[in-house]
């Protein structure tokens, strides 16, 4: 049955609208999401009142978005898919839902390299893969490892690389980074980057609860009694694979900026900064061998 796209589209704001749940703007940013997901059909498209082809699947799967959206469940998890440096990602609760900070990140690095240049780079826990693959995009003459605990994360990380970027070059190392050896030679790397676990337990009280309900604690939570545990590894390991003035690039918590550059200070690197994301909050931390 041919549908008004705008019908669509104002049905499904007004569901998520109910008891206030989402504001009218965030309403209709995911209104539009659904229905370029599910359709194919772009904001454009649907502004200009396209008629969209609806049929009874159709109807249930918008029905049972709507639902898990309305439970506050993330929209990255409910279509299975995130943009990310552009690069769209698959995600589901294996995973980090990668966020605009952690692209920052990513521009941090890509704003110091060659794009024409060969680099060899590790990204400690990967995740869903989406910093090594933005890497490897940008910077497509280069070899990443990228290194993930989780045997569902790694999948997929793996996952998203053979439908992102099938001929780039990986090497996938299931490795626990606190404690397993990791096959990468001493001073193989230019560039070591990881956005590891840094919330403390005792942060959670200041978390959204869809983050708490839904994402891995796996990759987000740290105790509250060694909160540097992964940057004190991270220092150790990329003191050893990095190249003398090799770079490690890192994504930290904003209350632990002076302890987290203490570490790779007494580790040995001579240069460590500390850099602010888009909100003025320190976020960032390079260090050069």
């Amino acid at each position: 049955m041919q549908t008004p796209s705008q019908e669509i589209w104002q049905n499904c704001k007004q569901s998520l609208q109910k008891n206030n749940q989402f504001s009218p703007e965030e309403a209709s940013f995911l209104s539009f999401w659904i229905i370029e997901h599910r359709f194919g059909l772009p904001q454009k498209d649907v502004l200009l009142n396209k008629p969209l082809l609806i049929n009874t699947l159709d109807g249930y799967w918008l029905e049972e978005t709507l639902r898990r959206l309305r439970r506050q469940e993330p929209i990255q998890y409910v279509l299975n898919e995130a943009y990310f440096a552009d690069l769209k990602c698959y995600v589901d609760q294996a995973v980090l839902i990668p966020r605009p900070e952690t692209e920052q990140l990513v521009q941090i690095i890509t704003s110091q390299s060659d794009p024409q240049k060969a680099y060899h780079i590790a990204d400690c826990c990967t995740g869903s893969g989406c910093i090594a693959l933005a890497l490897a995009n940008q910077l497509p003459q280069s070899t990443c490892y990228a290194i993930e605990l989780s045997d569902e994360a790694l999948a997929i990380a793996q996952k998203n690389q053979r439908n992102l970027l099938p001929d780039a070059a990986f090497m996938w190392i299931k490795a626990d980074l606190l404690k397993d050896t990791i096959d990468i030679e001493a001073q193989s790397l230019d560039i070591v980057v990881s956005n590891p676990p840094y919330v403390r337990l005792s942060e959670q009280l200041q978390m959204q609860r869809n983050v708490l309900d839904y994402e891995p604690a796996l990759a987000l939570f740290v105790a509250d009694e060694n909160p540097l545990v992964f940057y004190q590894a991270l220092a150790d390991r990329s003191w050893l694979w990095l190249k003398p003035e090799g770079k490690i690039f890192i994504e930290i918590n904003e209350a632990l900026p002076n302890e987290t550059a203490a570490v790779f200070q007494e580790k040995g690197f001579p240069e460590v900064q500390i850099l602010p994301d888009f909100r003025g909050k320190p976020r960032f931390m390079v260090a050069q061998r």
